[in-house]
């Protein structure tokens, strides 16, 4: 009964049934007394159709027509994650024509336990009762209508498989029930580390794993980036097996450590004698465990790991230097590191001593960036290229609010590069690019308010011209922006509303919402403690501000705040109606 959801234009609401198609969030909805119609309900219907993380949709007491409601069994149909929908006690009936269509519609099911809808054809009721009880008796036997429902291990494995950040280390020795996996999952389990970005550390030792596990491993090295130290002791690799490893990480620049000793297979000779070459082009490795007879093998073994070890010492990686600290910065911000918000640096040496290339990879950084709002870059000698590279990322960030270059050394190029792309920009509410080291040519002023004309964001901007002209047409463009603002539209767009931003943050699969409730009611009876008539006389106050509660129970002794309550009640009841009668008037 949320009086603003409802006071959304029927576009609106559409998109919010849309919002939820690749959320990987919200897992449950409960979106009761809203009037949704069936425009709401195709869209949610197809959303569910890719849809893969919500498990519980409440939609009861809404307007669907059978039209709907078959769009929503439709999607359900395709869906193998939601176990409970419920869409009781609609406004609209559904025509028996539709309901016979249900049963099909829900037919290729596997997850739906729990089906709430009225239909008054008993055979179409006794059809859905079977689908969903024969959901159910999968479910406790484990069974997915003749799947089956994969081990506590397989699912860890799966988890790395998916990146999930949760999983920083693996540490199996001996373990029963790895052992007890198929072949086939032993390899998958090899493969889960291709893509992963958390896991750092390995150790699966005396498994029995084998050669095509260590196959599934190596080929998972050439893409993996994380992995650091990798133990294989103690297993039942042939040459074939370390050979595979070997290869996988000569192409990988990160594990630094891997041990494979102690296999219950004998390395062939013909085998151990290919290990130095796979290992030739490896620039992380310093640290090597591996059983070789051949001592010429060995020795080359080491002599590799040696130079890796004195190029980390020495802060070098076989002729490539170690990037610095401020370097690092840049390039997290680049990596779009969610610890970053604000970048603040004035006159810092260790800025000014980077090489003009790292300077401009600085401007480039902030592309794809979605955390950092804030820059200041000033006093450091920043030059065009810079300005250049900037301007470029100003064109694809959606996130940057206030950007301050004052003191740097553009000319007017640069100044140029950096309007053309907030040109382009649509959240920079904020720039200042005064006192530079160079000076500004007329026919560069003359240029920038054109630059700037399509923007729709900025609305200080601090900039050094001389031609008082190109100075009035920037604050007029600027002033045109702030008033927008404070009317709450961007040049003729109007401001989203709060409710509107809420669906646009799940569409956007916001990781903040993992549950959406929209209702109007409060429930807090018969409470084991009694409350002081002090403590009732203040609840109409607090509640003064509320429009969408329409259904309050709280026990009061007090007989005049039971009539404030039920008048603040009563008076957002009439609000939602009113509201109710102009979303069904036509345009």
């Amino acid at each position: 009964g949320n009086a603003r959801f409802m006071g959304l234009k029927n576009s609106e609401k559409t998109k919010a049934g849309s919002a939820f198609a690749n959320n990987t969030h919200v897992k449950t909805i409960k979106m009761v007394n809203l009037h949704l119609d069936d425009e709401f309900a195709h869209a949610l219907g197809k959303a569910f159709e890719s849809n893969k993380t919500l498990e519980k949709v409440d939609l009861d007491s809404n307007a669907f027509t059978g039209e709907g409601i078959k769009a929503m069994f439709a999607g359900i149909g395709k869906n193998s994650a939601v176990t409970e929908l419920h869409l009781r006690h609609q406004s609209k009936v559904t025509a028996s024509t539709d309901e016979e269509t249900l049963p099909t519609l829900l037919e290729s099911n596997k997850s739906l336990i729990k089906l709430g809808v009225d239909t008054r054809n008993q055979l179409v009721k006794m059809k859905l009762d079977r689908i969903t009880g024969a959901n159910r008796d999968a479910a406790k036997k484990g069974i997915i209508k003749g799947e089956r429902k994969r081990t506590d291990m397989e699912q860890y494995f799966d988890k790395i498989a998916a990146n999930d950040d949760t999983i920083d280390a693996v540490e199996l020795v001996g373990n029963a029930r790895f052992m007890g996996l198929k072949n086939s999952e032993k390899t998958k389990a090899g493969s889960a580390f291709a893509n992963n970005t958390h896991v750092k550390t390995i150790k699966m030792v005396n498994l029995h794993l084998d050669d095509e596990f260590a196959h599934a491993l190596g080929k998972a090295f050439e893409s993996n980036k994380t992995l650091e130290k990798v133990d294989l002791d103690s297993n039942a690799f042939t040459g074939e097996g370390i050979k595979a490893m070997f290869a996988g990480i000569g192409k990988n620049s990160a594990v630094t450590e891997l041990h494979l000793r102690h296999q219950s297979k004998v390395t062939a000779s013909t085998d151990e004698e290919t290990l130095p070459t796979l290992l030739e082009s490896n620039k992380s490795l310093i640290k090597l465990g591996v059983d070789t007879r051949n001592q010429l093998v060995k020795m080359k073994l080491d002599r590799i790991t040696g130079a890796n070890r004195d190029a980390a010492k020495k802060g070098i990686i076989k002729g490539e230097r170690k990037r610095n600290d401020m370097e690092q910065y840049f390039d997290k911000i680049a990596a779009n590191d969610d610890t970053i918000d604000a970048v603040e640096l004035v006159g810092n040496a260790r800025f000014m001593g980077l090489k003009n290339s790292e300077k401009r990879k600085t401007g480039a950084s902030f592309a794809n960036n979605t955390h950092v709002k804030t820059i200041k870059m000033v006093n450091l000698h920043l030059d065009d290229n810079f300005a250049q590279a900037l301007g470029k990322a100003f064109e694809t960030n959606e996130t940057l609010e206030k950007v301050v270059l004052d003191s740097n050394a553009f000319t007017g190029e640069g100044i140029r590069a950096l309007f053309a792309g907030t040109g382009k920009n649509s959240t920079i509410a904020e720039l200042q690019v005064r006192h530079q080291s160079k000076v500004m040519a007329s026919t560069d002023e003359e240029t920038l308010p054109a630059l700037l004309e399509s923007n729709k964001s900025l609305i200080k901007l601090g900039v050094d011209t001389r031609n008082q002209l190109v100075k009035m047409r920037l604050e007029r463009i600027t002033g045109i922006n702030r008033d927008a603002a404070k009317k709450g539209i961007i040049k003729g767009e109007r401001k989203r509303t709060d409710m509107e931003q809420y669906f646009d943050k799940i569409a956007a699969n916001d990781a903040t919402i993992d549950a959406v409730e929209l209702v109007g009611e409060l429930q807090v009876r018969h409470q084991s403690k009694v409350m002081a008539s002090t403590d009732e006389e203040t609840l109409p106050a607090l509640l003064e501000s509320n429009k969408s509660l329409i259904k309050l129970g709280v026990d009061t002794r007090n007989q005049l705040v039971k009539m404030k309550l039920d008048r603040k009640t009563a008076t957002n009841r009439d609000f939602i109606r009113k509201l109710r009668v102009k979303a069904r008037k036509p345009k």
